[in-house]
Formats: C-alpha cells, structure tokens, sequence
C-alpha cells in the first residue's frame, strides 16, 4: 500500500498535466496526459496477485494537495528533471481471493524542494496465510493493526538519503490446528511487535518507474524492542540492491536484484525473514536470514511492447525447527505495455514458476519493490 501512495505520487510529478488517453505522436492508448485531474483526484486501481494470498482488488482514491511543484511562476510545464514529487494523501481498500482484506490510509510528503521526504500508513489487515516447517503447511489467520513512519533526509545535493522508521504491529493469530504448531512460541500467537530502524538510501536510477540504468540500495537496521511497545527483543538486518544497464541503448535492457535479510534474537514466527523470488510464495521458505537474487532481460519489439525473461535463486538458513534451504530457483517470462510515453513506465504480466507452482503477476513499473 505504501507503494502504491508514494508511486501515485511520483508518477504525478512527472506526468503531463493536461488530459486524454491517446498519445497524439503515435495515436496509441497513452495515460501520461491524463495521471492528473484537475481536482487533484486520481481513483488508482490496486491490483494484487501474490500466490500466498490469491488474487486480490482494491481501489485506492488519491488526493494531491499543497504547493504546486509541477509548474513555473508563469504556469508552464517544468522540464522532467526539475519535477518534484507533490504530497499525496490516499484511502486504500483490498480484498483477495483467499479471503484476505486490508483497509487503511497513509501520506506522502516530499518537502523542502525534495530534500525530506516522509511516508506513513495506518492499516487494518486480516491475512490468510501458511508457516512451513520444513514442507508441511500450516495454515493460519492473521489480525490485528499496522503503523508505519518513514522519515529520509538528503544528504546536500548528492542521491544519498539518511533517515529512520518506526513499525508497530498488534497481531492476533489463530492456526486450524488445535494443537501447538513446531517453531510457534504460544506467547506470538497475540502479541505486538514494535521496531525502531535506521536507515540508509542511494538511489540513481535514472527513472522512478521503469528504470533503465542507475543503481538504488537501501539498508535498514531495526531494532525490535519491549522498551519501543512490543512483546519481542530482536535485530533485524535488510539489504536491498537493484542495478539496471543498457546492453543496446534503445533495445535490451538489463537488471539485477540482490535481496537479503537476517534477524538475532526472539523473532515472532510471522516476522522471520523469507526468500523473495518472482514464482515463490511469501514466507515459504523462511529462517533466521534469507537472501535471494533476481536477473532479468528485457527486449523492446516495438515502440509500445517489450518482452523480458528473469530467473533467480534463493536460500535460507533455518531456525532449530526449520531446514537450511539452498537450492530454490525460479525463473519465467512476460511481456509490458509502454502505458505513459512521457514517464518512461511500462506494465504487463510475468509468469513464473517456482519450486512448486506457477504464479502470474501484474505489474506496472518495476517488478521489484
């Protein structure tokens, strides 16, 4: 969800502002002209299909308000270098297949011409999901409520960002089993967690939504404490790197995802980390630290269609109930659709299979978030 706010955001500093769905250059089906209403308003489609929860709709109305960042003192369009990002303010609702729901709201602010950037969301969820131990399911409901602070400051003038986030969680959890589930301390059963982190950022890319060169990286250290609100006292450690090159300019295009997290201490079984791979299922395969890398081609055929082929790898380190997991590939196929000319963002489906089943996903701009 926060995603998709901060997304909505970014794409609306970019875009046109005047309206219309066909692209006057090539007369194709074009939405740059037509992100921004002139209320500000834009109803944005949430689409999900994440093989643990089913596949999922929802709706999330975005108001765009305060200083204008689009255009100059004379009222004309900024060039797409000088766009800042506007504060944007969203309600969102989902609900999936599988009976899943979640219902919230949050804010993006970007400030001081870009240099503090602030995300923050307040949700209520109800997750139907499986613990693995080892390769047997369990499957079990999950409740309860979400807040998120995330506060990034600019180094200077430079890509760089520093910053911290607050998380807190009270969750409710019942498995269909009557009887005590191996790895599952009772106690997490209902409880809140609550964790302080410290933040990190770079970020080059030289497109928000579909990048084709630069660099980004986030490394996060969160410190879950009693002392912050919750019931459990561990460090968690996440490094997230993404890469993207031209190998023909105008043609293929490559990128590469380096994902890993690790935990120390008394982590809830819901908290543990996972391997995240296109065609893999959230917290299939989890353990006390989980990396994964992600490679991916894509072809341009043609002005307004691409094709791409990814695969990865993945592994974990279990925990004393959980199995060390070393060999998990995934890997599929796709196609995107150029949806805004102007913005350089791109949508469409992959396919993937992982280890045991084939996933389909939908994406708009970049697969990995």
């Amino acid at each position: 969800m926060l995603t998709a706010i901060a997304l909505c955001a970014l794409l609306a500093a970019t875009a046109p502002a005047t309206g219309g769905y066909r692209d006057p250059e090539d007369n194709y089906f074009d939405i740059s002209d037509s992100v921004l209403s002139e209320s500000g308003f834009v109803p944005t489609p949430l689409i999900v299909t994440e093989p643990s929860i089913g596949v999922g709709l929802g709706l999330a109305p975005v108001w765009f308000h305060g200083k204008n960042k689009l255009t100059d003192e004379n009222g004309e369009l900024l060039p797409a270098d000088e766009r800042l990002p506007p504060s944007a303010t969203a309600a969102f609702g989902l609900v999936t297949s599988n009976g899943s729901w979640v219902l919230g709201a949050g804010h993006f602010g970007s400030w001081r011409r870009d240099r503090v950037r602030y995300l923050g969301a307040a949700a209520a969820t109800e997750l139907n999901l499986s613990f693995y131990v080892d390769d047997d399911p369990f499957d079990f409901e999950i409740t309860g409520g979400v807040l998120y602070q995330d506060l990034r400051f600019r180094l200077g003038s430079s890509r760089w960002f520093l910053g911290g986030s607050y998380i807190y969680l009270n969750a409710e959890a019942v498995f269909e089993i009557d009887s005590e589930v191996p790895g599952v301390d009772p106690a997490a059963l209902d409880s809140t967690n609550a964790g302080l982190a410290a933040i990190a950022y770079y970020d080059s890319r030289d497109n928000l939504f579909t990048p084709l060169e630069g660099f980004e990286m986030l490394l996060k250290s969160t410190f879950h404490r009693q002392s912050l609100g919750g019931d459990f006292d561990y460090d968690q450690l996440d490094l997230d790197l993404k890469a993207f090159h031209p190998l023909s300019r105008d043609r293929v295009f490559f990128g590469a995802r380096l994902f890993a997290q690790a935990t120390d201490g008394d982590a809830p079984f819901y908290g543990l980390p996972f391997v995240r791979l296109r065609g893999v299922p959230a917290l299939r395969y989890q353990g006390d630290s989980a990396a994964s890398l992600e490679l991916q081609t894509r072809w341009v055929v043609h002005p307004r269609w691409s094709v791409l082929a990814f695969g990865g790898a993945g592994a974990t380190k279990g925990t004393d109930t959980q199995a060390n997991f070393s060999d998990i590939y995934a890997g599929g196929a796709g196609f995107r659709y150029l949806l805004a000319r102007a913005v350089g963002f791109w949508g469409g489906i992959d396919v993937a299979r992982g280890p045991e089943e084939w996933a389909y996903y939908i994406v708009l701009g970049s697969a990995w978030r």
